[in-house]
């Protein structure tokens, strides 16, 4: 959730890029079509998994086991 606007972003950019090239050569690749959505959901998926949910619960938890490291 934390890069979700600059995954779309660079999503967005591929997309443009696609259509200008497709619009250029009059020719539509859909192999490259499938790499532009591979490459999102690969993007999202990595995403997903480095999410690290935080409540108040693991906060503390988190604190106190910092200050009885240092003691």
């Amino acid at each position: 959730m934390k890069f979700k606007f600059s995954i779309i972003a660079i999503t967005v950019l591929l997309t443009i890029l696609f259509i200008k090239s497709s619009i250029d050569t009059g020719t539509f690749d859909v192999i490259k079509l499938i790499g532009i959505v591979a490459i999102a959901i690969l993007l999202f998926w990595a995403d997903k998994k480095l999410e690290r949910p935080v409540n108040k619960a693991s906060l503390k938890r988190d604190l106190k086991k910092e200050f009885h490291h240092k003691e």
